[in-house]
């Protein structure tokens, strides 16, 4: 269990986290890459070697679009030229692959939908009750349009989308330049601030940005991953962090493994109190129901410790939002719902 009130911030991650379309994602990017290689190596006389699920992960998962086209070309040898964001998805550049990408996920996300994944948003809504600030930070262009259609941008105060990072000219994750513009624009530290993403590149951002807790949420059955790239806590879903009263549709105790803490009567050891971590464990460890341990924080630091800082000079803050204050209930001053306004930009 996460005491989430001890935080002054949540960072979250969008596919895979908030929504169940890390699916569409890696079905779009299968589509594409397959496409895209058997021809080349059918007119080349070579083996065909198809887009594997360790590909997405490795090379794709969570990094921005053209980020993905080239790791993964590069990591079998290949290299085109980048082109420009307006090439045609028929052309053979970086932009032109990417752009195809994106009209394959289009197509699969007009015919699917959204679906949001209940466990992440009974957190948020915790979150919002004890007055910790929410943000998403994701380095997808569709982020605003896929919020909106999953009817949940109005429990979030901030995005930093894909757009946002272009236009801010901020580093894709694994860099940890979005989640740090995230907390500068909330006004809130690092060290006072939660990370949770799904993916190794996400992970990565959030450890490198020296934040309080980077927790990991495993969807493909590969936890060790997740902890090999910093994660401190990993689990399956996130109401597991949740005390029993919060969870939706009640405690969630049935199938608790010997030893683990359960959800309606959580042990000592396996709380994080103000993102302490208990004694007993790997160092930057804290157990709770289906979690496994994961690195440790930058040089032991734990909420509690930094006061949190103000925007950076020049940077303007979201509408509503006052630097280093927390507005309890998530509610703006003067009693106005946030909305998924992007940092300093308008949403979208």
């Amino acid at each position: 269990m996460v005491e989430w009130a001890c935080y002054e911030a949540v960072l979250f991650d969008l596919d895979g986290v908030l929504t169940a379309t890390a699916r569409q994602h890696a079905a779009a990017w299968t589509r594409l890459f397959d496409g895209y290689l058997a021809p080349r190596a059918a007119a080349r006389g070579e083996p065909f070697r198809r887009f594997e699920p360790r590909d997405y992960a490795r090379f794709v998962d969570g990094r921005p679009r053209y980020d993905g086209v080239r790791a993964f070309l590069a990591s079998r040898g290949i290299t085109v030229p980048d082109g420009a964001p307006d090439d045609p998805p028929e052309r053979e550049t970086v932009c032109g692959l990417g752009n195809r990408k994106q009209a394959f996920f289009q197509e699969v996300l007009a015919s699917e939908g959204v679906d949001v994944i209940t466990g992440t948003v009974a957190v948020v809504r915790h979150l919002r009750r004890h007055g910790v600030r929410r943000a998403v930070v994701s380095s997808s262009r569709n982020c605003a349009a896929i919020l909106d259609a999953a009817n949940i941008a109005g429990l979030f105060e901030l995005q930093v989308d894909g757009v946002v990072a272009e236009r801010r000219g901020l580093a894709g994750k694994p860099a940890p330049d979005t989640f740090l513009h995230a907390a500068r624009a909330l006004g809130v530290a690092p060290s006072r601030a939660v990370v949770v993403e799904d993916a190794i590149a996400g992970v990565a951002a959030g450890r490198a940005g020296g934040f309080a807790l980077v927790l990991g949420i495993d969807r493909g059955g590969a936890p060790g991953d997740l902890a090999r790239a910093g994660a401190d806590l990993v689990v399956t879903d996130l109401a597991d962090t949740l005390p029993a009263a919060a969870w939706p549709g009640g405690a969630k105790t049935a199938g608790a493994k010997p030893g683990e803490a359960t959800l309606s009567g959580a042990k000592t050891a396996g709380a994080i109190p103000g993102g302490t971590k208990p004694r007993g464990t790997r160092p930057g460890v804290a157990r709770t129901s289906g979690a496994t341990p994961g690195g440790t924080t930058p040089g032991g630091t734990t909420p509690g410790g930094a006061t949190p800082g103000g925007a950076t000079p020049g940077e303007p803050t979201p509408s509503g939002v006052t630097p280093g204050r927390t507005n309890p209930g998530g509610a703006t001053p003067g009693g106005t719902k946030p909305g998924a306004a992007a940092a300093g930009e308008g949403a979208g």
